[in-house]
This record gives structure tokens, sequence and C-alpha cells, in this order.
């Protein structure tokens, strides 16, 4: 009896030294852990970036002091603050990112806005990874460090907007604001491969202003501009938001109509801008009368681009024949294969 309660004796000894052992080991880790913090935390605090903690669930743990200096809150504030500082346009591309650094585990970098405290948003670059949580429980937080980039992203909208508007120069003509040569040409060469298709006619209308020359010479450069653009201004209120109406130079203008059934249609669109263009314009005192003579090409069949202008010009020189201010309509006869 007195041997089992030997053994006995040695197992519980066993048993107490193989717990003292791992809560020795465990409390190594946590006080590992705990140092690495605080390691951590004297580079957050110092680092020019802002840190942030927070859960999975978006509560704020840690805020490091840059946060004065970035987005104008001190750090307490940011922690006790339940609001949202997040740009609500930039929430849901953020919230997806935080969701695949949850579910992935890998980093992720998102840029969107975040709102200072006077009231502007600052744009930052931020990079999210996983942390394990200070409490050892298992669970991980997410380690947010974000760096101000509001001049890196205001150059980009500024490259962004210069390129569109060098994209802008080379497509509308400057004077006018129409169309010009090549957005014309563009245009064209679409609805000329769209009318292989049965059932596509197109009307092109070519005009110019009636003895413009005579206008320039008399009045001087200064005020021919002026009557170009007075004419596009009454070009573009006679023709339909679908139409494309293109300056291609001097006085020259041109109107592409894609969906005229008959060319009544295009005939319609003409008429109204003989009778527009026959009211007078003023231009510093002086009166001047801009007419304009009209050729329409029209094919209700399958074309191609130098046979459709050309029965425009045709139309054109015809128009002049007549008299000028008036229009001309030239009908290009069955299908013209390019």
């Amino acid at each position: 009896m007195a041997r089992v309660e030997i053994v006995g004796t040695a197992h519980a000894a066993a048993v107490d030294a193989g717990l003292a052992l791992a809560m020795a080991e465990r409390a190594r880790l946590v006080a590992r852990m705990r140092k690495s913090e605080m390691r951590y935390r004297m580079l957050a605090d110092y680092s020019q970036d802002l840190v942030l903690r927070v859960r999975a669930d978006g509560k704020r743990l840690y805020v490091s002091p840059s946060a004065k200096e970035v987005m104008g809150w001190e750090p307490d504030e940011l922690l006790g603050l339940e609001l949202n500082v997040v740009h609500p346009d930039d929430r849901a591309m953020r919230q997806q990112v935080m969701d695949r650094v949850v579910a992935s585990g890998q980093p992720g970098t998102a840029t969107y806005r975040v709102l200072h405290k006077d009231g502007h948003y600052v744009w930052v670059e931020s990079v999210a990874r996983l942390i394990p949580s200070v409490d050892g429980d298992g669970t991980m937080d997410i380690i947010l460090a974000a760096r101000d980039v509001s001049l890196r992203v205001a150059a980009e909208q500024a490259l962004h907007k210069s390129q569109l508007e060098l994209e802008k120069q080379a497509r509308v003509d400057s004077l006018t604001g129409l169309a010009n040569r090549r957005q014309f040409d563009e245009r064209l060469a679409l609805a000329v491969a769209r009318s292989q298709r049965p059932g596509l006619p197109v009307a092109l209308l070519y005009l110019d202003i009636d003895h413009f020359k005579q206008i320039n010479d008399s009045h001087g450069h200064g005020i021919g501009d002026q009557v170009l653009q007075v004419f596009a201004e009454r070009l573009v209120g006679c023709v339909r938001a679908g139409d494309l109406a293109a300056r291609l130079g001097g006085d020259e203008f041109v109107v592409l109509v894609e969906d005229a059934q008959l060319p009544q249609a295009a005939e319609a669109i003409a008429r109204k801008l003989v009778a527009t263009m026959g009211d007078e314009i003023v231009v510093d005192d002086i009166r001047v009368r801009a007419t304009t003579s009209i050729g329409i090409a029209y094919c209700p069949f399958q074309t191609s681009v130098p046979t459709l202008t050309a029965a425009a010009d045709a139309a054109l020189y015809g128009a002049k024949h007549a008299g000028r201010h008036t229009w001309q309509l030239v009908t290009v006869e069955g299908p013209q294969k390019q």
C-alpha cells in the first residue's frame, strides 16, 4: 500500500512540474510579446507616418502621435471618437481591402481620403497587416501605417486633367468649340463601316459661308473669327444632339447624320440652317450677313468615305452654282464598295 502512495505522489509531482514549465514558458512568451509590443510602440510613437492599431471590427486601440500632424486630431481624440473618418466615397473600397487582409493574412494597400479636424480631407496611402492581439488570446488585430500623399495625388490629378485637355485640343476646333477634322474623320469612318449593314443610311452635309473672303477683306480677320463663332453656335442650334457638327477649316463646316431614314430628314436640317443663317450677325456694331450654301449626300446603301464626301462636295458646288443661300441633295445610288 505504501508503494502505491509513493508512485502516486511521484506522478502528481511530475504533473505539477509539467504545468509549472508550461506556465513559465507561457510567461516568457507573454513577456517577449510585451517587450516586442513596447519596441513597436516606441517606433510608432516616433514615426512620422500615422500608425493605428485597430480590432477586426474597426475599433481603434492605438493612434500614434503623428495623427496631430497628419489629421489635426490628438491621438486621444481619435481613440474616443466613434466617427468614421474615411471619406464616404472611399469607405467601400477601403473596407474591401481590410476584409481581404483579414481573410488572407496578407498585407493590403489602399489610397483614400480621411477627415482632417478642420473639415477638409487628406489623401493617405495606407498599408494594413495583421498582428497578434496583445492579449495573447489567439485573436488578431490590424496595424495600419498611413502617410500623407495629398501632394502626390494632386500632381496625378493635375497630370490627368492636362492629358484630358490635350486630348480635347487634338479633337476640338479651338476657335468654335466644334469637333475638328480629326474627330470628324473618325466618326465618318465609323458611320461608313456601319452602313455596310442594311437599314443604316447616312447623310453628310457640307456647308460654308457665302462670300466669307469678302467679310474678312472688308472687316478684318478679327471680325471674321467672330462671325465663324456665331455661325458655329447657330449651326449647333439647328442640329440634333446625336448629329456631329464639325469645322474642317476656314469657313468649311460639316454635319454628319447617321440615322436619316429618308433624305427629307437631312433636307429638314438644311432648310433650318439656311433660314437661321439668313439673320444678320452683329459684331461690334458691324452688321454682317453670313448666309450659307449646303450640299447634302444621302446614301441608303453601303458606301465608302471617298464616295460619300465626293457626293457632298458635288452637291455643295451645285448649291453655289444655283445662286448660293440654298441647298442641293445628291443621292448615292446603289451599293458602293470600298
